[in-house]
């Protein structure tokens, strides 16, 4: 279910509908989705198909049970764009190059709001949960895309961190022509939902 203000402003992304199964139970049959300019949250318990959703908005879905969406969002999910042991580095160099409207200074306010300097060196298997997921979301936010995807952005982060990507979530919700999309149980009462998803 779907509840959105009335003002709703026009979808920079809208799917067909969506037949998704996983691990042999229907999760989706025929739902469809809007997303708008600013902040979108996709909320819902365990099991409710929050991060499969976000996977169908970046054409991840099983390519059988879903219509490709023509200009998907961008989400990486944990899931590197090459194989091997990437340092952070690598796998920003291989977000850019997906991405024509990356933006390095995005990048790099990122890292030292994210206090990740000192992490630059590792590979992603020397790194913390947490650290793993400052790549990801650094990765998604510095992309430039017209819809990005976060699945559960503040989990195992720092207080610091957390109050960090709140107030980049902020601005990015003033934006008219880019959209946010984030998977969690529940919506970030501090920030201003233009629309939530409830699964």
């Amino acid at each position: 279910m779907t509840n959105a203000p009335q003002s709703t402003p026009p979808p920079v992304l809208a799917t067909g509908p969506l037949r998704i199964q996983f691990d042999g139970r229907l999760l989706f049959n025929g739902l469809m989705v809007q997303i708008v300019p600013g902040l979108n949250a996709i909320t819902g318990d365990e099991q409710t198909g929050k991060t499969t959703l976000l996977r169908a908005l970046c054409n991840k879905a099983p390519p059988d049970q879903t219509t490709p969406i023509a200009t998907p969002a961008f989400g990486l999910l944990f899931e590197p764009p090459h194989p091997g042991d990437p340092t952070p580095d690598d796998l920003w160099r291989a977000a850019q190059a997906r991405c024509p409207h990356w933006s390095e200074q995005a990048c790099s306010d990122l890292i030292d709001r994210l206090a990740f300097a000192p992490h630059r060196h590792k590979t992603l298997s020397m790194m913390s949960t947490g650290t793993r997921r400052k790549v990801e979301t650094i990765a998604v936010l510095a992309s430039g895309a017209a819809v990005m995807c976060l699945d559960q952005p503040y989990a195992s982060l720092d207080k610091p961190s957390i109050d960090a990507l709140r107030d980049h979530f902020r601005t990015i919700g003033q934006h008219t022509d880019q959209a946010l999309v984030i998977a969690d149980y529940e919506p970030d009462p501090r920030l201003h939902w233009q629309q939530v998803i409830a699964l």
